[in-house]
């Protein structure tokens, strides 16, 4: 005897829709608007072939202008899995992976790693790709799961708002919000400070708990060049969360859930859910420097960072996460990952869904290097109300030995 259940994101520890960076990252307002035209295709629908354009179909430069030669063309960024990039359990990808050096995908035989490409072998090597500036080769000889091509996709819903009605008044809180968990317990508080002032005592009965935008929230997040200078509570659904739990949960947001510490359970019958209708990032603040520069006889105050600038207090080295997390529109994503020196390795046991690929360091060894491990209590289990994809199959859940 046996039960089966719909096919979920749980089902494995990594899952994108997109393997390429999401078009916010772009930065100009004009290459966003063309990242969104060409880069939300798969390799399959030749998303590598073709520059990124203007509206009437100009190819476009790093600034967004019209570019006078070949040289300038920019296209959709290529983002590989690399020789010390770790992935242990199931993957499945809506595109095709790209591959540098000798990653190791999956733990063993029992571990799907699918792709949707539809010919085989369904993965590429970097240098493969003509537009991807790197004469990287990729090798499968660390494909430990069961390669898999043409797999069926799997879509998430427009928005999480079922989380939002299922959420109890008094853990239903709107604008920027910050969330300690204390094992049973939990503090709330405005802004970054979980002070308890909008909520402290236990974990919601139902497990459910959801941050509204409120009147105001504009703007679109980059992870480049972010500061949290300011002191001002954002409008924005915006839930900040660190601390370790000890019952199932399930944590959504309207906008986005930044992790800003360790995310542990204390106990084994403890399982997180965190779902972000817009991006799951991990706080990182580093030393932004600001210079000024007259264009048209106007002052203007541009702000960057690289990867010789200093890390500053609040980044956490070796971060370790244990949870599920599905960013619905966007990625999980590390704050400001081309900056500052190197912080060591992003810890996830649980498993990442998202739309497209998140990136949480660069070859420049800034960041952090990937070390995903799947739990697999997620084979039968799920947090709370925890967001299914739309239109699945059925597939086995758990046997029943009599």
């Amino acid at each position: 005897m046996a039960t089966f259940k719909p096919k979920s994101f749980l089902e494995y520890v990594y899952f994108t829709q997109l393997e390429t960076s999401d078009p916010v990252t772009y930065g100009n307002p004009e290459l966003i608007a063309a990242a969104n035209r060409q880069c939300s295709k798969t390799i399959a629908e030749n998303r590598y072939t073709t520059q990124l354009k203007n509206a009437s179909g100009q190819s476009l430069n790093r600034q967004g202008k019209v570019a006078t030669s070949s040289n300038e063309y920019v296209y959709c960024d290529t983002i590989s899995f690399v020789g010390r990039d770790n992935i242990k359990g199931p993957m499945h990808t809506n595109d095709a992976f790209v591959i540098c050096e000798n990653p190791t995908l999956g733990r063993n035989s029992q571990d799907p790693v699918e792709v949707g490409y539809p010919k085989s072998p369904g993965w590429f090597s970097t240098s493969s790709i003509s537009t991807s500036g790197s004469n990287c080769n990729g090798s499968s000889s660390n494909f430990k799961g069961a390669f898999e091509w043409n797999s069926p996709p799997l879509v998430p819903p427009a928005t999480n708002g079922e989380l939002e009605k299922a959420a109890q008044p008094e853990f239903h809180y709107t604008g920027e919000v910050k969330i300690c968990l204390q094992g049973s317990t939990m503090k709330v508080g405005p802004g970054k400070s979980c002070d308890g002032s909008i909520y402290s005592g236990a974990l919601p009965a139902n497990g459910v708990i959801y941050d509204s935008n409120s009147t105001g929230c504009t703007g679109e997040y980059t992870p480049t060049n972010v500061s949290y200078e300011s002191t001002t509570v954002s409008p924005c659904g915006n839930l900040i969360i660190e601390g370790s739990y000890a019952k199932p949960l399930t944590i959504a947001s309207a906008n986005d859930i930044v992790i800003m510490n360790n995310l542990l359970k204390s106990n084994e019958e403890a399982m997180l859910g965190l779902v972000a209708n817009n991006f799951i990032r991990v706080y990182h603040p580093v030393k932004i420097t600001k210079t000024s520069k007259t264009e048209n006889g106007v002052t203007v105050i541009e702000e960057s960072c690289s990867s010789s600038s200093e890390n500053l207090t609040g980044s956490i080295s070796n971060l370790k996460i244990e949870a599920a997390l599905l960013a619905i529109n966007h990625s999980f994503i590390v704050d400001n990952y081309k900056c500052g020196p190197q912080l060591g390795t992003l810890n996830v046991k649980g498993a990442i869904a998202q739309k497209y690929r998140g990136a949480v360091g660069t070859t420049n060894s800034t960041g952090y290097i990937k070390n995903y491990e799947y739990d697999d209590k997620f084979r039968t289990n799920e947090p709370p109300e925890f967001t299914a994809p739309e239109k699945t199959a059925w597939v086995l859940g758990k046997e029943l030995v009599e």
